[in-house]
């Protein structure tokens, strides 16, 4: 009998928790598998850990990581994921929206030898907004990143193998979802319908869908700075030919009044200069912080029922 770990980043939810619970256990009990639930307590406001510390003393096999404060989902990921020990980790929301039935899905391709499964939104019932921001993030990315799914996702599963690969590497991880992916396995995707949400509203606004596609998009390549660098070498040769012409004109031609060909040279060669060094600077800025984030992303406060 295979173990299942699953982690859940849990943010003010303590509307959904029961029942998701509940779901959870019913799918484990259907497939007839081993099981590990990790809540992971992201500095929630409202009653979660209550309910969480409820669900964990009457089931040693849910456990619970609370963190010091309100880290991020990404951050809450990977503390799940460093006290799972399921032969394989399905990651799932705490808002009911993603169906705790998906668990069958993801875990009967995964003991086909594959080690990460991919569920990626086949439709959504949010908001005509929401849906073209996502469609355009995922469509940039798939651009930047060859093997990035078309539809994107949030909900994976993984092999135990590819688990330690990735504890193995430390803490330099900012965004798990995208670092399964660059490990080279090939991955399998199913699809599912995201249902609507029933209880409460996202806390996932707009500012955080933004800042987490700028991140996602800097982190996991270099080709916006190796642009930049082009760009700005592209404009310093044509300022330099822009200045040739302004010179050329200045001599035989005639100038529209005074002073107008030193300050356009000025300008034109001063502005690609320093676009271009801008660009080489932020290479070395890039490889520099790839070197030394290393540091705890999340700080863990307390552990109920912690894993062995």
């Amino acid at each position: 009998m295979k173990k299942i770990s699953v982690i859940i980043p849990v943010y003010n939810n303590q509307q959904t928790l029961v029942e998701l619970y509940q779901k959870l256990v019913k799918v484990f009990a259907k497939i007839k598998q081993n099981y590990q639930i990790i809540f992971i307590d992201d500095g929630s406001k409202d009653q979660s850990y209550k309910r969480i510390k409820k669900i964990c003393s009457k089931n040693n096999k849910v456990s619970c990581i609370k963190l010091s404060k309100n880290f991020g989902q990404r951050f809450a990921l990977m503390a799940g994921l460093k006290y799972s020990t399921g032969d394989y980790l399905i990651n799932i929301d705490a808002d009911l929206q993603d169906p705790p039935e998906l668990i069958e899905k993801i875990f009967n391709e995964l003991r086909k030898n594959n080690h990460v499964v991919l569920a990626a939104r086949r439709s959504s019932s949010e908001n005509i907004f929401r849906k073209l921001s996502s469609l355009v993030q995922h469509r940039i990315l798939n651009y930047l990143i060859k093997n990035y799914p078309k539809q994107g996702f949030t909900v994976f599963g993984v092999s135990k193998k590819l688990v330690q690969e990735i504890k193995d590497r430390g803490n330099n991880i900012s965004l798990l979802q995208l670092e399964i992916l660059n490990y080279g396995y090939n991955y399998k995707t199913i699809y599912y319908e995201r249902d609507k949400r029933q209880i409460g509203k996202s806390q996932f606004n707009f500012s955080s869908r933004l800042n987490l596609a700028i991140e996602m998009i800097t982190l996991t390549t270099s080709s916006i700075l190796r642009f930049c660098l082009l760009l700005g070498f592209i404009l310093l040769l044509a300022s330099f030919s822009y200045i040739a012409f302004v010179i050329y004109t200045y001599f035989y031609i005639g100038t529209p009044f005074p002073g107008y060909s030193p300050i356009i040279i000025v300008s034109l060669f001063l502005g690609g200069l320093n676009i271009f060094v801008l660009g080489l600077l932020s290479e070395y800025v890039s490889l520099i912080l790839r070197e030394t984030r290393s540091y705890n992303k999340f700080n863990v406060q307390s552990i109920l029922n912690k894993p062995k």
